[in-house]
């Protein structure tokens, strides 16, 4: 479901209260729902300013009664509206942190359809600067005021939801219960032997749905209310969910499957090696950094003295006896926590899709989680280099695995678009140029297309990957960027955004970022705000400051010198994001061309469209 961007069901059924019920007779018979009640309720005049969260929070917890109950096991309380002739969606949520610490968000957009294109998202937290009260009564209840109306939102309380030993196979172990917005229930369970996590239907109460066998075979099972598919698994007599249909995945309804649900109260994987794209753990750095800074001052400060100390000792130098009683003290009171929340048990870090900032490695790694970095394609077969134990350097993906060659070709990059001219010793030992790759796992070419193969393809056998790298004087191999995504400014220079835009993403107020300026003056930018500023009238000033400050260290030409807030983040949902959660820029420029044409106006840099 779309949480700070998915989406509600379309159907009118989801939500008969929005759009009119006529009273049923007892509580055991189905509700009437009549299209002369959706006619009125479309139809009526109404008043209330959408464009104000506030506003539509208050008349939001106004319309409940005193108590409510949060079924889905990510906390979301859904709702929806109908304003204008237009039906609105959105959710409460209940965040649960340390402790009895409680984050509430409250976001809401113009519900999506098939045919009708992503429409913004507006989604604030909730707290006292708002003047909003949240209090916790008792354990998964909690109690949200605002303007003189309260509200008792109950949790779901999965605690003693478990499957019976029969249903589950030798390899197997349950994880948790999972509560889906669709109403139905599963089993969250991890098949050690198959190394994946199966959904497995929950009998043990009554299912909300009819399933029928699909046309091919018996063994499938589609349920019609919902579109869920389902494995007959015989041997167990048992259902695995196996899909969802398309088009309300594509929408990201009630019924897109619970494929992106964790569940925050009981769901405990405690992995030993966590294998991610690197914007997991931006998360996981900028969570540390909003942590950190609401803890005393000295606390503080002996975090920084500790990771400084953590980066000497993986330098290999010797470490004073102040350097090791900061590490000490910084791991019995930050980093022993720091790792609980991700289960308590990881050791290994290993990140690959994208180049990971040497700023969240050397954090994760400070903590006590070893991070590797890897480099390969499909067309490698599909890895290149790796970092291993003993091997490492931190902002390199390590040295070519044996049998296996990397050349950088200078001669491949435009005059002036060398993001790293050499001659800096250490690990910038390299000019930057196009990263070739030799050895036996080198693709012959694609299959029936010879033009693209002899593009890819050097004449001595060398695959040309399209990035941007360079190797340092001990072979470790640096990739600093991809060859398409380089532009030229009007003065000549070539600029690389990725690099500049990952920096910008390890604020908590930039939840995400595109730099754009190709043949153009200078750059301009399309900002997501983090939640901490959504919404706020100080927003474009703090995100300039954040701006200046983590760019700082950029020449002047790659700096970003205005740019416009964006209502609705990039995803994959709004194909903007690919399913590695790289941003694909030609759609994002082609969403926002008036925003990013305005900004290059005088008038552009002074805020937010």
């Amino acid at each position: 479901m779309r949480t700070g961007g998915h989406v509600l069901l379309a159907v009118l059924s989801a939500l008969a209260g929005t759009i009119g019920i006529a009273a049923a007779q007892g509580v055991d018979r189905p509700r009437l729902e009549t299209n002369e009640a959706y006619v009125e309720d479309v139809t009526r005049d109404v008043t209330l300013d959408v464009g104000d969260p506030m506003a539509v929070f208050a008349f939001v917890l106004n319309s409940l009664p005193d108590r409510v109950k949060v079924y889905p096991t990510e906390n979301y309380y859904y709702f929806a509206f109908i304003h204008g002739g237009v039906r609105y969606a959105g959710n409460i949520r209940i965040e649960l942190g340390d402790g009895d610490k409680v984050a509430v968000h409250f976001a809401y957009f113009q519900d999506e359809t098939e045919w009708r294109p992503d429409t913004p998202l507006t989604h604030v937290v909730l707290d006292a600067a708002r003047g909003v009260a949240v209090e916790k009564i008792e354990r998964l209840v909690y109690r949200l005021s605002y303007g003189g109306k309260s509200v008792v939102f109950a949790l779901n309380d999965l605690s003693q939801v478990k499957p019976s030993a029969a249903a589950l196979a030798p390899d197997e172990k349950f994880i948790g219960p999972i509560f889906d917005e669709s109403a139905i229930r599963f089993f969250l369970v991890y098949n050690s032997k198959l190394k994946i996590f199966l959904y497995i239907l929950d009998e043990t109460v009554k299912v909300a749905d009819e399933l029928f066998p699909s046309r091919r075979t018996d063994r499938i099972l589609i349920g019609k209310r919902t579109g869920f598919a389902y494995y007959r698994d015989h041997k167990l007599d048992r259902k695995i969910l196996i899909g969802v249909f398309e088009g309300n995945s594509r929408v990201n309804n009630y019924f897109d499957g619970p494929f992106d649900q964790l569940p925050d109260n009981f769901v405990e994987v405690r992995p030993t090696v966590l294998v991610a794209v690197p914007r997991v753990f931006q998360r996981v750095f900028v969570g540390f950094q909003k942590s950190m800074a609401g803890k005393p001052a000295p606390l503080r400060w002996l975090v920084r003295r500790a990771l400084a100390a953590a980066r000497r000792r993986r330098a290999g130098r010797r470490l004073g006896i102040g350097a090791r009683v900061a590490l000490a003290l910084a791991e019995r009171l930050v980093f022993v926590r720091a790792r609980a929340r991700v289960g308590g048990r990881l050791q290994f870090a290993i990140s690959g899709a994208a180049a990971l900032g040497v700023e969240v490695a050397e954090l994760i790694d400070g903590i006590g989680i070893a991070v590797y970095e890897g480099y390969g394609l499909t067309e490698t077969s599909p890895i290149v280099a790796a970092n291993f134990p003993g091997q490492r350097k931190l902002g390199s993906v390590g040295r070519p695995i044996p049998g296996v060659r990397v050349v950088i070709d200078r001669d491949a990059m435009p005059a002036g678009a060398r993001q790293n001219d050499g001659g800096g010793g250490g690990e910038e030992d390299g000019a930057d140029g196009e990263i070739v790759v030799y050895g036996p796992n080198v693709m012959r070419g694609y299959h029936d297309r010879p033009a693209e193969s002899r593009a890819a393809l050097t004449a001595d056998g060398g695959l040309r990957t399209g990035d941007v790298g360079h190797l340092d004087g001990d072979g470790f191999l640096y990739v600093t960027g991809r060859i398409k995504e380089q532009y030229k400014l009007d003065n000549g220079r070539y600029v690389s955004p990725g690099p500049l835009e990952e920096q910008l993403k390890l604020s908590p107020l930039i939840a995400n970022v595109l730099i754009h300026g190709h043949n153009r003056a200078h750059n301009v930018a399309l900002v997501v705000a983090g939640a901490e500023v959504a919404g706020r009238p100080d927003a474009h000033a703090r995100i300039r400051a954040e701006i200046d400050r983590l760019s700082s260290g950029w020449r002047s030409h790659e700096r970003v010198q205005a740019f416009a807030v964006v209502d609705e983040d990039f995803t994959q949902a709004n194909d903007m994001l690919t399913p590695s959660l790289k941003i694909k820029r030609r759609n994002i420029v082609r969403r926002y061309q008036p925003e990013l044409e305005a900004l290059y106006r005088p008038e552009g840099a002074l805020g937010p469209k």
